[in-house]
């Protein structure tokens, strides 16, 4: 996971210059990828550590391409408010990974860690296709002004 967030970071401008809004979509299918092949290990025992690598990595690096992307924007959006925007930004972080804590161990008690990384896989994917969509329709909205 790390090594994903410290290689997405060195690549977000490669992605941003070529592929735009279209990162969102793309991060979102690497992370619901990514996601799913932790899944496998459980089902494949031979090919559990690769996989294990490359779901970790793959989404370590879509966390971090949707998550700057959105915090980026919302300081676009609002350029006087920069400062307040990361607070905003930093407290939903926060906030969303002690909710997320206490819901991923109700979820792993009920029994299954699958059906933790089942979940995860479609909301990080279902977040990256509202992000792109929003962020799309802003855009659109300012080329009509």
């Amino acid at each position: 996971f790390g090594v994903g967030t410290v290689t997405s970071s060195k690549f977000i401008s490669i992605f941003k210059s070529r592929l735009g809004l279209k990162q969102l979509p793309c991060a979102g299918l690497i992370g619901l990828l990514s996601l799913t092949a932790l899944v496998l290990p459980m089902t494949f025992t031979q090919m559990a550590v690769p996989l294990l690598v490359i779901g970790f990595y793959g989404f370590g690096l879509s966390f971090v391409i949707i998550q700057s992307t959105a915090a980026m924007n919302a300081q676009g959006q609002l350029p006087a408010l920069r400062g307040t925007v990361m607070s905003m930004v930093s407290f939903a972080m926060f906030v969303g990974g002690g909710i997320g804590t206490t819901a991923n161990g109700a979820i792993i008690a009920s029994g299954s860690i699958r059906f933790l990384y089942a979940i995860a896989a479609v909301l990080i994917f279902c977040a990256a296709l509202f992000l792109w969509l929003l962020l799309r329709r802003i855009q659109q909205e300012k080329t009509l002004r």
